[in-house]
């Protein structure tokens, strides 16, 4: 059947359909978290909102034409669904993280599982640098972080940034090169001279391309880890943020 047929037609509402009208019509307009089960009790996705009716009406009237196949999949799941109304908006936030890094729901995936959260480490030793990536928190001394999802990939541009070719799809976690001025403060935070001083390999397309593309990796990098996590820290009087401390400080700290 045509695509234009089948807008004669009202679309399903499995959750209007499980759970009544009257629960929609019943849930406050104010800031909270949503806790949506399976028919078997398993928490499946945890949410939240600064208006509970209006985000849980969104589920409610979802449009297969409109909504991703992770939501459909989602609401023809739903069994029931558990509210906790919030003070403030950040106060819900903050509880969706509480709730995201203790159960790791099925549909969610943002949040859930800080113990990912990269630190780099970088130490000197006799004209050598070695920089490294690390899952623990070991040496904080020499480490920096932590930081989140794309921590890998720059990672990688930094190596190549710096004149050492490795690869795209797999860079390593550990490298030893030459000493060279701006790792540290690069890696704090506090200065991106590194990247304002970096020059392509040579001055073929290929390479001038690649440069381009670690060179904006590593801006958006440096203004997302290094540079805010300056902040978080000169706020809080901290050394290195803690992985499960990190979406939570990233919510609080301006």
């Amino acid at each position: 059947m045509p695509e234009r047929q089948l807008r004669l037609f009202e679309h399903p509402k499995p959750l209007l359909e499980r759970l009544g009208a009257d629960f929609f019509k019943a849930l406050p307009k104010c800031p909270g978290v949503y806790l949506m089960f399976n028919a078997t009790n398993r928490l499946l996705y945890v949410g939240q909102s600064s208006n509970l009716r209006a985000r849980l009406g969104s589920y409610k009237n979802a449009n297969p034409n409109h909504v991703p196949r992770k939501v459909l999949r989602l609401v023809h799941s739903v069994a029931r669904i558990n509210i906790e109304p919030c003070e403030t908006p950040l106060a819900a936030r903050l509880r969706e993280n509480e709730l995201l890094r203790t159960h790791r729901p099925r549909f969610n995936r943002m949040n859930t599982w800080p113990k990912a959260y990269w630190f780099v480490g970088c130490r000197e030793t006799g004209g050598r640098l070695h920089l490294w990536l690390t899952l623990k928190p070991e040496d904080p001394e020499n480490l920096y972080g932590a930081f989140k999802a794309n921590a890998r990939a720059a990672f990688g541009a930094l190596l190549r940034i710096l004149k050492y070719p490795v690869s795209l799809a797999h860079p390593p976690r550990s490298f030893e090169l030459p000493t060279c001025e701006g790792i540290r403060e690069f890696l704090s935070g506090t200065s991106d001279l590194l990247l304002a001083n970096a020059r392509p390999l040579d001055d073929s397309l290929f390479a001038q391309s690649l440069f381009d593309h670690d060179h904006e990796l590593l801006t958006r990098f440096y203004r997302a880890g290094p540079n805010r996590n300056r902040r978080i820290c000169e706020q809080h009087n901290l050394r290195l943020i803690p992985q499960d401390q990190l979406d939570d400080l990233l919510l609080t700290s301006g």
